[in-house]
């Protein structure tokens, strides 16, 4: 895969032109280039493609408003679109060109939802296909710094258990008559600080 973008990378803007043309006489490619087209042409900051979500992107941007899928588009066999699909008769369904044509007939091994839903994961546009998270069943930048977040507020919230666990219970020994246990506790918070 690397050696591949390498030699993408490698062309000139006429030679990528004059394969782009050529892979759009397949109607499904055809489309896809006419789209991108479209929207960066009226964007003109817009001047990359993400591997993710598949939407053109300002690759300066660095705002966390990519949503995608990690998991892998699988048929819905336990729905009922498929119920009268005769694959004799209609064809294979779990085919590539299917999940284009018909997304509300599969479901995302990530969340389990139809194939037409908005991803489930987040974080920033990518570029690059050997960066990208798509079909990984990883998690996102979004979800990582949630999770950070999480992480450090149970820990502050257990530090503030042990704190006053510790406070009650020197508070007793001096309650009790222990006035030596809860100084020497006094005079290690002082040193902490």
């Amino acid at each position: 895969m690397a050696d591949n973008m390498e030699l993408i990378n490698s062309l000139t803007a006429e030679q990528a032109r004059a394969i782009l043309l050529y892979l759009s006489n397949n109607p499904s490619v055809a489309g896809k280039v006419s789209n991108f087209a479209k929207e960066m042409r009226a964007h003109t900051s817009l001047t990359a493609i993400c591997v993710q979500c598949d939407s053109a992107f300002d690759p300066s941007s660095t705002s966390i408003n990519c949503f995608y899928h990690s998991g892998e588009l699988e048929v819905d066999y336990d729905g009922d679109f498929w119920a009268d699909h005769d694959e004799k008769c209609h064809g294979t369904i779990d085919t590539d060109e299917m999940r284009e044509q018909f997304p509300e007939g599969f479901e995302w091994t990530c969340c389990n939802l139809s194939g037409e839903s908005q991803g489930c994961r987040s974080g920033r546009h990518q570029a690059d296909p050997s960066k990208s998270k798509k079909g990984l069943d990883v998690e996102s930048e979004l979800d990582d710094e949630i999770k950070s977040e999480l992480n450090d507020d149970e820990e502050s919230d257990e530090d503030r258990d042990e704190e006053e666990t510790d406070d009650k219970t020197h508070e007793g020994n001096r309650d009790n008559g222990d006035e030596s246990e809860y100084l020497r506790y006094n005079k290690r918070q002082k040193r902490e600080i």
